[in-house]
């Protein structure tokens, strides 16, 4: 039988500039009332014991000052409404919080009935185990703490997030609207957290969740200066063991993340969901069975070739064993396709010096590399971003339209990797080759703009610029990093890496990048000139110019050289050179994917790589069935020797 437990605790917070850690109590000490008839819960299941519940009925303010603890910073509004709720108003750095006198560890639910105004104030609801209370900056946000779970408002946005010893995750809760009073359901389990709204599930988390006792915050504070006013009203807050009501029969396996047969890298895990098992085993490929606990993650990793110590691509089997105490057991199967990230991305030499204004404008999308790429949220989703790239006299360039609004904490990070060995983060202490190029908007605070070092030094850097402009409220970006001022190499090309920052939530390219750690990038190479002639520039005139020297002379600008491109089929075939950037930068990508990356329907892609074939203008061969195409990178790999 499971037991989770409902709670949630209200609390308005005084800002100080400190982290105060608060000290951990056993739930066992809490106030508690034993149901002798269960009480349905709004989500599933019965209260077996209610651990604090208040209706907010008590003079003067509403709230039970047995069950909590009131903080207030600089004087904000409170008051009592209807003699049946607590309304806590904040404006520019002030702030109100109620921490509940008791902690609470997981396998609880808190139920908590809420309304807020969603203007530009923060308010955070759920368990950490401490936050800032005092100061002005960041006052009360519950951002501050290591282990915590949590729902909060921040930037205009919502999030469900979850800390473990440090490390968040952090999930947006699309279209969610407070201003009317709603019912709200937080579930932290040892394996997973889940927020309802209504009764209706809406997010979740399963990654990097807490297994300490923390206490129960609710908190609302003016956090900067552009805030005006807000208010968040709580009209009832309960907080219990809830117990889960299942047949006894055999344990339940459910697959959480990733979807089966679906494709995974080395650094991920599978996270399962298992309910009612008293012993679970796993094993990759048939082989050993290893034992598994929670939070029920299977680590990719694990497959390993025992000679090399290395993760081995390709397909794989998971089998799950889950057995519980009267003997019941359920088995289940998955497959999934290990892949690697590519290592470098080709980029063309532009002809068209960039003009850093925070505008990509036609003639510079056109000089420049256009790439789709898959950015990954901190939650595992994938957002499609669109970057051009590309180098002009020895400097790349890199410009993106992000898909992050300019709000107070909204910035985007170039991460740049100047010995061109695609590692980020090993550069010698006072050294230029690991850096990272901060920009924001005009509403962004100033602490998200400059120059730092991968230990987060601020440092001048000679002849690295960056630009922003707002179009559409997404902020457009670009940069500009002469190879010399990181101390790097043409020739070696230079290692990138994006994080783009919208208030509480991260997403990165590429995918393996983790915040303040050793992360790998890929190496932008040169892959040359677009024009094998760069004097000829953009002018019509010149590629009648080669045409028509190419009917007299013969060969003369459209010598073909296995994998090189023809200044003809370079101009007027964008679609095929966009084809075969991509088979040349992915070793293994379905036909599908290759078509959605290029924008092109699947018959076309086809056709395409056809043409390629016949013409001899891949570098390496490649094998090409019905759905997917593997590249044979022999050829890449002597060259690079």
């Amino acid at each position: 039988m499971r037991c989770v437990a409902l709670g949630i605790i209200v609390l308005l917070s005084v800002a100080t500039l400190n982290l105060i850690p608060i000290s951990v109590q056993d739930g066992s000490h809490a106030r508690t009332s034993v149901n002798e008839n269960p009480v349905v819960s709004s989500v599933e299941g019965f209260l077996d014991e209610v651990l604090l519940e208040d209706n907010f009925e008590n003079a003067p303010l509403g709230f039970n000052d047995s069950l909590w603890n009131l903080e207030r910073y600089d004087r904000p509004t409170l008051s009592w409404i209807d003699s049946s709720a607590l309304a806590m108003s904040s404006k520019v750095f002030t702030a109100a919080t109620l921490e509940s006198e008791t902690n609470f560890g997981p396998e609880v639910i808190a139920e908590f009935e809420i309304s807020f105004t969603q203007g530009l104030c923060y308010f955070g609801i759920g368990w950490v185990d401490q936050y800032i209370k005092q100061g002005e900056e960041w006052a009360t946000n519950l951002r501050a703490c290591q282990n915590g779970v949590f729902m909060d408002y921040i930037d205009t946005e919502f999030f469900l997030v979850s800390y473990k010893d440090g490390e968040r995750v952090a999930t947006p809760i699309n279209n969610l609207t407070t201003t009317e009073t709603r019912t709200y359901s937080l579930v932290w389990h040892n394996s997973i957290v889940s927020l309802y709204v209504d009764g209706v599930e809406t997010v979740s988390i399963t990654t990097h969740i807490p297994t300490v006792n923390l206490q129960f915050i609710l908190t609302i504070s003016g956090y900067h200066y552009l805030v005006q006013s807000d208010t968040l009203t709580i009209d009832r807050v309960s907080i219990g063991n809830l117990e889960w009501e299942y047949e006894d029969g055999a344990p339940d396996v459910t697959l959480i993340w990733p979807a089966n047969n679906s494709q995974v890298y080395q650094f991920d895990f599978i996270d399962l969901e298992i309910v009612g098992a008293s012993a679970v085993n796993y094993s990759w490929n048939h082989r050993m069975n290893v034992s598994l606990d929670t939070p029920w993650d299977v680590g990719v990793s694990a497959i390993l070739n025992g000679s090399l110590d290395i993760v081995i691509t390709g397909i794989h089997l998971l089998d799950i064993y889950a057995e519980n105490s009267t003997g019941h057991s359920t088995h289940r199967m998955y497959m999934f396709e290990i892949i690697t990230e590519t290592t470098y991305i080709p980029v063309w030499d532009s002809v068209v010096k960039p003009v850093i204004d925070g505008v990509i404008s036609n003639q510079e999308q056109s000089a420049m590399t256009k790439y789709s790429l898959d950015f990954r949220g901190e939650d595992r989703q994938l957002n499609l971003v669109d970057l051009f790239i590309g180098y002009f006299d020895e400097s790349l360039y890199v410009g993106m339209v992000t898909p992050i609004p300019d709000q107070w904490h909204s910035h985007v990070s170039l991460l740049i990797d100047g010995s061109g060995n695609g590692i980020w983060g090993d550069a010698e202490v006072g050294s230029n080759e690991d850096i990272r190029i901060t920009a924001s908007g005009s509403t962004t605070q100033n602490e998200f703009r400059g120059f730092y070092t991968c230990t987060g030094q601020e440092i001048q850097i000679t002849g690295v610029t960056y630009s922003t402009t707002v179009v559409s409220d997404r902020l457009v970006v670009e940069f500009f990093v002469p190879v010399d001022s990181v101390g790097g190499n043409f020739t070696r090309g230079l290692g990138f890496g994006m994080i783009a920052s919208r208030g509480g939530y991260n997403t990165y390219y590429p995918v393996s990048i983790v915040d303040g750690g050793l992360c790998t990038l890929q190496i932008a190479k040169s892959y040359g000139s677009r024009f094998n002639d760069t004097r000829l520039g953009y002018l019509g005139s010149s590629i009648i110019l080669i045409g028509f020297t190419s009917l007299v002379v013969g060969v003369l600008f459209t010598f073909k050289k296995r994998g090189v491109l023809t200044i003809e089929e370079s101009l007027e075939n964008e679609p095929l050179e966009r084809i075969r950037t991509l088979l040349q930068s992915h070793p293994r990508i379905s036909l599908e994917r290759l078509a959605l990356l290029a924008d092109l329907d699947t018959q076309s892609a086809r056709e395409l790589i056809g043409q390629l074939q016949r013409k001899g203008l891949l570098e390496d061969s490649i094998s090409v069935s019905e759905t997917e195409i593997i590249r044979n990178n022999d050829s890449f790999e002597k060259k690079n020797m």
